[in-house]
C-alpha cells in the first residue's frame, strides 16, 4: 500500500472531509484507512430520526470517499478491540481521531490512546469542529 505508514482513521461525529485536521494528518504521513463504527452506545442514543440522519451522513461520507478513490470501512462493536482488528487486518500503524468533549467521549477517547499506545500503535486526536479547546479558554477568573 505505499512506502509511508498507514494510518485509521476514525470517524465519529466529525464526519466530514473537508477541513477535517486529522484525516489531514494522516494524508500527510501517509496511506488511509477511513473508518466509522458503530459502537453499541452510539446505536442506543436518539431516536429514528437520529439513526435516519447518521444513515445519510454515513452515505455522504462514503460517497466522498469513494471520489477520491478510497472506501469507508463500517464495522460494528466496541471502538477498541474494533479499531485493533482493523489494524491487523490493514498493517496501518497508527490510528487518528477528532477528539469529543462529552464526559463519556474524553473517557473513550482515554482509554482507547491509552491501550493502542501501550500496542505500540501511533494514537493521535485532533480538534474537531470546535473553534477553540475547551481546555485553552482561559477565564480571568
Amino acid at each position: 500500500m505505499g512506502e509511508k505508514g498507514g494510518t485509521l482513521v476514525w470517524f465519529r461525529r466529525d464526519l466530514r472531509l473537508a477541513d477535517h485536521r486529522a484525516l489531514s494528518a494522516a494524508v500527510e504521513r501517509g496511506w488511509v484507512v477511513p473508518v466509522f463504527i458503530l459502537d453499541p452506545s452510539t446505536e442506543e442514543a436518539g431516536g429514528a430520526a437520529a439513526r435516519w440522519r447518521l444513515s445519510q451522513s454515513l452515505r455522504s461520507l462514503a460517497d466522498g470517499v469513494a471520489s477520491k478513490g478510497g472506501r469507508l470501512i463500517l464495522r460494528r462493536g466496541e471502538a477498541l478491540p474494533t479499531l485493533k482488528a482493523l489494524l491487523d487486518e490493514t498493517g496501518a500503524d497508527a490510528v487518528f481521531w477528532s477528539r469529543r468533549y462529552d464526559a463519556d467521549g474524553i473517557a473513550q477517547d482515554t482509554e482507547v490512546k491509552a491501550a493502542l499506545k501501550a500496542a505500540s500503535v501511533r494514537a493521535e486526536s485532533f480538534t474537531g469542529t470546535l473553534l477553540a479547546e475547551p481546555f485553552a479558554v482561559a477565564t480571568q477568573a
